[in-house]
């Protein structure tokens, strides 16, 4: 279990450290572990991902030869709502809790009918108008990898569904469910290394790399480049133009 902490101060809303937990602690002991080190007022909300029949306690209770602690901290299981009563709320973590409910199923139901629940997740979140496209992009990318599914070919026509659902504005195809990740996985560093050592050059060959592979490699128009990348289609036009010189 991963805890993210912020505290407000003035008009800026910090980010905390990020603590890991081990599922196995009581969760009381990093309440005060957080506050000792930060001095911040916390509240504490326990995510629970398990089956309908996991037990989701909101209390730590310890006692031991008259001395007595109580700690109560917000909980919530991903079935305290029904797939309608998720789907009809106005919030979009209500689609994340659904896909989890979804990510259940797998190996329990057929692939088919796995697929389906997907694109029902899949369709809400496009349909909620709520994120930016760039977000609808990740956000669909996690569902994919979240709710797997081995068949290629029930893959393949999710993409094209989701294609036929934004009018083309998102392709999931072309190796975008895990190359896209690694790719800024790779930008991130570079650029965090980049700002370190002042070199903003290593950055640009960085991702002109990128761009000369998903050319060379996959074949990719100047568009779909530009999408995956999120770099101007001139850009890749002049990089493009770079390599037919090469040959």
């Amino acid at each position: 279990m991963d805890i993210s902490a912020y505290r407000n101060t003035g008009w800026k809303r910090e980010k905390l450290p990020q603590t890991h937990v081990p599922a196995c602690l009581p969760v009381g002991r990093y309440w005060y572990r957080i506050y000792d080190r930060y001095g911040v007022d916390i509240t504490a909300l326990a995510i629970f991902t398990g089956n309908k029949r996991q037990q989701h306690p909101d209390t730590f209770h310890k006692t031991f030869m008259g001395t007595e602690i109580t700690y109560r901290y917000n909980a919530y299981h991903i079935f305290n709502h029904s797939e309608a009563e998720l789907l009809a709320m106005d919030n979009p973590f209500a689609l994340i809790v659904l896909a989890a409910q979804k990510a259940l199923l797998q190996g329990k139901v057929a692939e088919e009918e796995l697929a389906s629940h997907r694109l029902t997740v899949a369709r809400a979140l496009i349909q909620s108008k709520k994120f930016s496209h760039n977000k609808i992009k990740r956000l669909l990318l996690f569902l994919k990898n979240f709710i797997y599914i081995g068949n290629e070919e029930i893959n393949r026509k999710f993409d094209n569904q989701i294609e036929q659902l934004t009018g083309g504005a998102i392709t999931m195809g072309i190796i975008e469910t895990i190359k896209k990740i690694e790719r800024e996985e790779v930008f991130e560093k570079g650029i965090e290394k980049g700002m370190e050592k002042g070199i903003e050059k290593g950055i640009e060959k960085g991702k002109r790399e990128v761009i000369e592979n998903l050319i060379i490699k996959l074949g990719l128009s100047d568009k779909q480049v530009a999408d995956v990348t999120e770099m101007p289609v001139s850009f890749v036009k002049k990089i493009r133009a770079a390599l037919k010189k090469k040959k």
